[in-house]
C-alpha cells in the first residue's frame, strides 16, 4: 500500500521510473523482470491495458512464474472490455495441476467458474 501510495503522490517522479524500467523491455533479450515491473506500475496508475499486455510479456518470457499467471487469469476473467474466460480457465487450470495445494490458484479457478 505504502508503494501505491508513492506512486500516486508523486507523478513525475512515477512516470520517471517507468520510462527508465519501460526501456529495459526494448529487443529480444529483455528480461521478464522489466515487463513485470511496468506491468505493476500500469497497475497502481490503473492502466489496465498495459498491465494486461505485459502480464503477458513477462508470462511469455518466463512461464514458471506461477503468481504472474495467476494474476493473468484474473485480469483475463474480470477485464470487461476485454474478457477471455476460455483462456483465464486455461491458465487456471494449468495451474492448479501444477501446484494442486495452493489456495490463491484454487480461489482464482473457483471465481472463473463462478
Amino acid at each position: 500500500m505504502q508503494f501505491k501510495q508513492r506512486v500516486n503522490e508523486d507523478p513525475p517522479r512515477t512516470e520517471q521510473v517507468s520510462s527508465l524500467i519501460e526501456t529495459q523491455t526494448q529487443g529480444p533479450d529483455a528480461p521478464a523482470v522489466a515487463f513485470l515491473a511496468v506491468s505493476n506500475l500500469c497497475h497502481l496508475q490503473g492502466d489496465e491495458q498495459p498491465f494486461r499486455v505485459n502480464l503477458e510479456n513477462t508470462l511469455k518470457k518466463a512461464p514458471q512464474l506461477s503468481d504472474t499467471a495467476n494474476n493473468l487469469a484474473c485480469v483475463l476473467a474480470h477485464d470487461k472490455q476485454n474478457l477471455d474466460l476460455s483462456r483465464a480457465l486455461v491458465l487456471a487450470k494449468d495451474l492448479l495441476k501444477q501446484h494442486p495445494d495452493k489456495p490463491k490458484y484454487r480461489e482464482t479457478y473457483g471465481t472463473i467458474l463462478l
